[in-house]
């Protein structure tokens, strides 16, 4: 992949009060959302905001690849290989992703 330019893209999920910043890497048309594992925000959220930072993305016909990268520095994700499994797919028309580190 190279990427030309990583432009922010400002949305307001249901999920937050504030707008969330995801960046768009150019040419190659991927969304990438970046989230943080804290207390405030257990798995279970996790898989709720997922859901609907899938739906967003889905919805839109300029972003075939969405790759979603989560900080859990303290570990609280239970399992996450297979919440990495659960949360990803890919057919002919998209790819989505996530990665828990």
């Amino acid at each position: 992949m190279f990427i030309l330019a990583a432009p922010p893209h400002l949305r307001t999920p249901a999920y937050s009060s504030a707008n969330r910043t995801d960046l768009w890497l150019l040419p190659d048309r991927v969304a990438l959302v970046l989230k943080c594992c804290t207390t405030a925000c257990g798995d279970l959220d996790l898989d709720r905001q997922w859901a609907e930072d899938l739906a967003y993305y889905a919805a839109r016909s300029d972003c075939p690849t969405l790759v979603g990268l989560v900080y859990d520095p303290e570990r609280r994700i239970p399992d996450p290989a297979s919440r990495e499994r659960a949360w990803s797919r890919q057919d002919e028309r998209e790819a989505r992703g996530l990665i828990v580190s």
